[in-house]
């Protein structure tokens, strides 16, 4: 098994690739910049449209992370979220 998140969620526009997560801090939300390795990198070929996923270290399974649509996001970046927003991102999933 490999955590796994969403290859449009990991970033390169640093030394090292990164996810953007939401993390509880106190009484709030706010981005965090979490570094990985990536690792091998598959798709559902079941599904058509499905996104290709790319297996990383370095990140909790659970974790908040939010897809590459989002852009860059400051680090403490505070979050709130709003009944519209029943998920805000690609929660880091462990696939076989």
């Amino acid at each position: 098994q490999v955590l796994a998140v969403p290859v449009s969620a990991v970033r390169t526009d640093r030394a090292k690739p990164y996810v953007q997560v939401v993390e509880k801090v106190g009484d709030n939300f706010q981005v965090a910049h979490k570094t990985v390795e990536m690792g091998v990198r598959g798709m559902d070929l079941t599904q058509p449209d499905a996104e290709p996923w790319v297996g990383v270290t370095g990140l909790e399974a659970g974790s908040i992370v939010l897809k590459g649509q989002v852009g860059a996001l400051r680090e403490g970046l505070r979050v709130k979220y709003t009944a519209a927003a029943a998920q805000p991102g690609a929660s880091a999933t462990s696939a076989p």
